[in-house]
């Protein structure tokens, strides 16, 4: 059985109970070559050697689900999942549902597909290591797809679809309720989890740039008028 390696302060209940149900449903021989899979309540920053997506993604303060270490040649591959992200804006009545399997296993398994498609492609050009990033991530998708749609064969997965696009919706209320009350990162943050939750809700995805564009015009306007004020109570 893979290792789960927990580096967090506190998970959520059945967390590690749905990492596993999740990894069941992934082919042994897909896993093969990873040590252990990582579960953690905050990513740090990534390093400089991490992939672009990833650096990006953490700058623009963006959910990282999880991330594939490739290794080298004094470590071995592994992957690591950012619990805190997976269950963001799931209520915790839900926890125990399996609502988290699915959440948990669609990053699992992405990252996996990164995993096996990694063992066997390489490049050593620019261009073909950015085709090739691309080749990985579509597969990964692709992966990711195959593994949720065996496991909603199953009317409890079937279910838990159903919830999470409920869910989704609930969201996506939240978010215009936010959004009237002027309160952008919080609208941004309740569309972002609608989107990941279920993509094919389109107007979540276009709300939340919107209220990300908002929100960042309104960071700005603020440190303005608090430099403002400083330099009025502080003339030099």
């Amino acid at each position: 059985m893979l290792e789960i390696v927990i580096n967090a302060n506190k998970l959520p209940h059945g967390a590690v109970r749905s990492v596993r149900l999740a990894i069941a449903w992934i082919d042994v021989q897909d896993l093969e070559g990873l040590t252990h899979i990582e579960l953690v309540d905050k990513v740090p920053k990534p390093t400089d050697s991490a992939p672009q997506d990833i650096k990006s993604a953490f700058d623009e303060g963006y959910g990282i689900y999880g991330v594939y270490h490739r290794g080298s040649k004094s470590t071995s591959p592994y992957i690591t999942l950012h619990i805190r992200d997976i269950y963001r804006g799931l209520p915790r009545i839900f926890w125990w549902t399996t609502a988290p399997n699915l959440l948990i296993s669609y990053t699992l398994a992405h990252e996996v597909g990164h995993h096996v498609s990694g063992k066997s492609c390489y490049a050593n050009t620019s261009s073909g290591r950015r085709k090739l990033a691309e080749y990985e991530e579509a597969f990964a998708n692709r992966y990711a797809f195959s593994v949720q749609k065996r496991m909603k064969e199953k009317w409890y997965y079937k279910f838990a679809e159903w919830l999470i696009r409920n869910l989704a919706q609930w969201q996506y209320n939240l978010g215009i309720h936010a959004w009237r009350r002027h309160k952008y990162e919080e609208a941004a943050i309740h569309w972002y989890i609608a989107w990941s939750w279920d993509p094919d809700l389109s107007e979540a995805a276009n709300w939340y740039w919107k209220a990300r564009e908002l929100s960042a015009s309104n960071k700005i306007l603020g440190q303005e008028r608090a430099d403002t004020a400083s330099r009025l109570t502080n003339p030099e």
